[in-house]
């Protein structure tokens, strides 16, 4: 119990524990690594994410930020690691970005993951938002996303040419 006590008085002294308890923070990107780059310095946080198996190679695609918070002031680096899909975001170094989710606070890291839940069709935990300060149409965001009844419904409609007042209320009544 002490030992818990001192750990979380330490964390509270240079603000750590105010970014472990918040649920969104903005970082700036320090340095960017993917899964093809020398990762020694993070074997235990993939380990413990469970991206290592058991001979010690990288299960999965994916990449690893070192972060350095915005606003509260603090030493301390913190680690992101984004695997699956969102391994494929464009980030650099000097990015801003804003994670949404829990750090681990035994290593001030993240694990951002494919998390989908088949049942409720929602993703669920972690996210990532690269450039939060730039605004993008939510229609331009959605119209990127995959969707199963896109083409069942362009067989239908056809071009946005050809949508006319009969075909839309006939798709209604379908």
């Amino acid at each position: 119990m002490e030992s818990l006590e001192k750990e979380y008085s330490e964390l509270k002294k240079d603000d750590t524990y105010q970014i472990l308890n918040n649920d969104e923070n903005c970082f700036e990107v320090i340095s960017v690594k993917d899964y093809r780059d020398d990762l020694s310095d993070c074997e235990e946080i993939l380990r413990v994410f469970g991206l290592l198996n058991a001979e010690g190679n990288i299960r999965y695609k994916l990449k690893i930020l070192k972060l350095k918070h915005n606003l509260v002031s603090t030493a301390k680096i913190f680690v992101c690691v984004l695997s699956g899909i969102w391994s494929e975001t464009e980030v650099e170094a000097k990015d801003e970005v804003q994670i949404f989710g829990k750090f681990c606070p035994n290593f001030l890291a993240i694990h951002i993951k494919n998390n989908f839940d088949q049942e409720t069709s929602i993703f669920h935990h972690n996210f990532i938002i690269v450039e939060p300060n730039f605004l993008l149409h939510p229609t331009a965001i959605t119209s990127s996303l995959p969707c199963p009844r896109k083409s069942f419904l362009s067989s239908y409609v056809g071009g946005r040419d050809d949508i006319s007042l009969p075909l839309l209320k006939g798709l209604n009544l379908f």
